[in-house]
């Protein structure tokens, strides 16, 4: 069995899409194993457009003032399924706490 590197990979897909052939008839075409091609298509169709990497990490919390009675002005969903609410905005470092 043959093996394939990224670019490889990339070139048959792309010049797949620009054939107009089904998957099964390139791949015949081009002697390539279906279940391969097929799982190199489910590959690039999933990846994003840009090269890139996606920011991790927390987002930053941006606080307006609201003042609705009755109504918080945050609330923080726990994984639990229970949630916080907070009536009046938090003190910083509390939610620092929180989230460690």
């Amino acid at each position: 069995m043959k093996r394939y590197n990224s670019k490889e990979m990339r070139q048959y897909y792309e010049e797949w899409q620009a054939s107009g052939l089904s998957k099964s008839s390139y791949c015949r075409e081009k002697d390539i194993v279906k279940t391969t091609f097929y799982y190199w298509v489910k590959k690039f169709q999933s990846a994003p457009l840009t090269n890139k990497p996606e920011k991790q990490g927390f987002k930053p919390l941006i606080f307006e003032e609201q003042i609705l009675q009755g109504q918080p002005v945050m609330r923080v969903n726990l994984n639990s399924g229970a949630s916080l609410d907070f009536y009046n905005l938090p003190d910083v470092d509390f939610v620092k706490s929180l989230c460690n």
